[in-house]
């Protein structure tokens, strides 16, 4: 387990994890700086990721109060960006992969821009609202704390949010679960972790908002999977190790399961949020 703890605005990431034999090992992690998973999948990662629904903007509109500014964070390939578009005056939107942000629409309110979680560039005070989706786990907490801090105003709202593995027909998620649990097993990053817990040992010094579950709903076919799948972190981990695509161990099993049909596929969106 992760356990995220601010010592003197400096961040020390605990990690757990549980031994083969009931005992504990215990070491310490130091990130210094958001990490880059994704550029290398840039182009799969706009096209099969899922679009968050609109329940999740409704619910982080009806929290702020001013609408002037938002800055989207490890914006990826924009698509939050431009849902806070449509409310907010001005949104920008930064990733540290050039790669992403060349996927990324062009809106006249939006300026993308590369720049990291922890050092934006961004205007002090100047900001409503600041948003990560499935990406937070990549930042460097401590120091993303206060960058926040720093660029927002007074009540400004920070908004982190991911989704869990998606569930589908049950043949379906034993071949999905074989890839991620057992072909990947070493694969994952340690902050995949905090994805499972659902942003739990995330405890930043500011004031918690409540926030409820949202139902995520997409209908794909076994090529939609396929791409989705491939723009997962440990896939990329393990292919620049053995040099051979982990998906194709389980594809035409995976094609097989599908049957030629396109299949609703469910999955949960979390929240965390503050008021700054």
């Amino acid at each position: 387990m992760f356990r995220l703890v601010f010592i003197a605005e400096k961040i020390v990431i605990l990690i757990i994890f549980p031994t083969l034999h009931s005992g504990i090992s215990m070491y310490f992690v130091r990130m210094q700086q958001s990490l880059d998973r994704f550029s290398e999948v840039a182009r799969g990662y706009a096209r099969f990721r899922p679009h968050y629904p609109e329940s999740v903007y409704q619910f982080i509109f009806s929290l702020v109060e001013h609408k002037q500014c938002a800055w989207d964070v490890g914006t990826g390939n924009g698509q939050v960006a431009l849902a806070l578009a449509k409310k907010f005056n001005h949104v920008i939107a930064t990733d540290i992969s050039a790669s992403q942000l060349a996927q990324a629409p062009s809106s006249e309110n939006i300026v993308f821009r590369q720049g990291s979680a922890e050092d934006s560039g961004i205007d002090s005070n100047s900001v409503d609202l600041i948003t990560a989706a499935q990406a937070a786990h990549w930042f460097h907490p401590g120091s993303f704390a206060k960058e926040v801090r720093r660029v927002s105003t007074e009540d400004a709202i920070l908004a982190l949010w991911g989704y869990v593995l998606f569930e589908s027909e049950p043949r379906i998620n034993d071949i999905v679960d074989h890839l991620y649990f057992n072909i990947l097993d070493g694969f994952w990053d340690p902050q995949r972790d905090l994805v499972n817990r659902r942003y739990q040992d995330f405890f930043f010094p500011f004031t918690e908002i409540s926030c409820p579950d949202f139902g995520m709903e997409n209908v794909y076919d076994a090529a939609d999977v396929l791409g989705y799948l491939r723009t997962w972190s440990a896939v990329s981990k393990y292919l620049k190790l053995h040099g051979e695509d982990p998906v194709r161990l389980i594809e035409d099993e995976l094609i097989a399961a599908f049957a030629g049909r396109k299949i609703l596929c469910r999955t949960t969106v979390f929240m965390r949020a503050w008021r700054i």
